[in-house]
């Protein structure tokens, strides 16, 4: 008789315990809803300029293999110093040579055309030649330029030290970008964190703050319930491509601050994405973590979008008069782990896929 009090006591517990958990799943998948709802509702600023919509679901759909990895097997050791890769973060491909960002490690190491690592620049401090936690690198004919912890570090060609700009700590997909003229980065102003610097990249000014492109303000900074204020740039010719990295939305500026076009990309990539979404645990409110758009890339008139689950767009563009835009084809990144790459960097006809979580860089060839 005891026995059988304790088993039903028991099979009480876990009813009462099941029905809370349920209650709990449903008020956070309710608010989850509502502030998806509110965060995706920018009807306004969508409605000055151009809108285009690409449904990714009619597009062509190829998933591509990896023809050749840099990983810690490439290495080699120099005066008894091994390079070794720990968090390759991002690369650019300058002179034929491939330069990988490690964050962990506060330098750049640099690859030959067959992937041997063969030398190394950079450690950690805030002197000139040194990184805290680096993280994206960009650069054009003349310069290179590395968001760093502590502002963004311009070198020349030659890895020189030319001086530091103002940065706001951005951890986060493609941060920054350039064209001959200006470098294009996140505002220093931590009151201003929606807005996109730019600064001079030639003449006696260079080095100055030149202006800034107004990103539109979704919602006040720092009471967002999702992750939009991560932001991420590129620049092709006299067009800026910016994104917040929790929203569907592709924003197209020209240079005096004009918003030309908004793309929209949906498609049931992204509404996975949307129904996947975690609750951190550790912020005192339940904000939403998730990312749509984390990295644009770009090589000529080829735009290469970073989506969910290692899956990106490319998208032709025509620049002529009037900016045109072609959605291509849909590509998936072939990996053999269910992880995304921190970074993708597109040139020529490849795309390299920075693995920072398995220090490794990762080469895919797309169609011609």
């Amino acid at each position: 008789m005891v026995k059988k009090t304790i088993i039903n006591i028991n099979i009480v517990i876990i009813v009462l315990i099941f029905a809370i958990f349920s209650c709990q799943k449903n008020k956070i998948e309710k608010d989850l809803s509502s502030q998806l709802d509110y965060v995706k509702n920018i009807t306004e600023f969508i409605q000055q300029g151009k809108y285009i919509r690409i449904n990714l679901d009619k597009l062509k759909y190829k998933i591509i293999k990896p023809v050749s990895k840099i990983t810690n097997n490439n290495l080699i050791s120099k005066k008894q110093n091994k390079y070794f890769l720990s968090a390759p973060y991002s690369c650019i491909l300058k002179n034929d040579s491939l330069i990988i960002v490690d964050s962990d490690l506060n330098c750049l190491f640099i690859a030959d055309k067959n992937g041997k690592i063969i030398n190394k620049y950079g450690r950690k401090g805030n002197g000139p030649g040194e990184f805290i936690k680096p993280s994206f690198i960009v650069s054009n004919k003349n310069f290179i330029a590395v968001y760093n912890n502590t502002g963004i570090v311009l070198l020349d060609d030659k890895f020189k030290f030319i001086t530091k700009l103002d940065a706001h700590f951005a951890p986060f997909g493609s941060c920054m970008s350039m064209n001959s003229y200006y470098l294009f980065t996140l505002s220093s102003n931590p009151q201003k964190l929606s807005d996109i610097d730019i600064y001079n990249l030639t003449g006696k000014n260079f080095g100055e703050y030149y202006g800034s492109i107004n990103m539109p303000m979704i919602i006040e900074y720092g009471k967002q319930p999702i992750a939009i204020n991560k932001i991420v740039i590129d620049v092709i010719d006299d067009y800026i491509f910016s994104a917040y990295s929790g929203l569907p939305f592709l924003f197209v500026f020209d240079q005096a601050n004009k918003h030309l076009l908004t793309i929209e990309i949906v498609g049931k990539i992204i509404d996975r994405q949307y129904s996947n979404v975690r609750i951190n645990k550790s912020l005192k409110s339940n904000k939403i973590i998730v990312s749509i758009i984390s990295s644009l890339t770009s090589f000529r008139n080829r735009l290469i979008i970073q989506l969910p689950k290692r899956n990106i767009l490319e998208l032709e563009l025509s620049l002529n008069d009037e900016l045109k835009i072609t959605p291509k084809i849909l590509y998936k990144l072939q990996y053999d782990r269910e992880i995304v790459p921190s970074n993708i960097y597109f040139v020529e006809n490849s795309v390299f896929a920075c693995y920072n979580f398995d220090s490794q860089v990762v080469k895919y060839q797309l169609n011609k």
